[in-house]
């Protein structure tokens, strides 16, 4: 899976970046492997167990990749979308 998706994002210049504990490792293995800048997001329902730090990402760029272990809902993914947007002026890829 992961070189599968490391080879759709060779040409893309972006941050990756994992939601929650599996998301994050996820993210870690394919920023590793594609050479390109990862970092992690904790999402609403987690965010009690981390630190203030831990909620706080550094980005310096405006285009993201989301990396999480599963989609059921889409809640969370809707939800670190809407933290990217009006935190770090992040925009929505339609």
């Amino acid at each position: 899976m992961i070189e599968e998706f490391n080879d759709k994002i060779q040409n893309v210049n972006a941050l990756i970046i994992g939601v929650d504990f599996v998301g994050m490792m996820i993210a870690a293995k394919l920023g590793t492997i594609s050479q390109k800048p990862f970092s992690y997001m904790i999402s609403d329902k987690n965010s009690e167990y981390y630190g203030q730090h831990d909620k706080q990402a550094k980005i310096g760029t405006n285009k993201v990749i989301i990396v999480t272990d599963a989609i059921v809902t889409g809640e969370t993914v809707n939800n670190i979308i809407k933290q990217l947007q009006s935190n770090y002026g992040i925009k929505k890829k339609k």
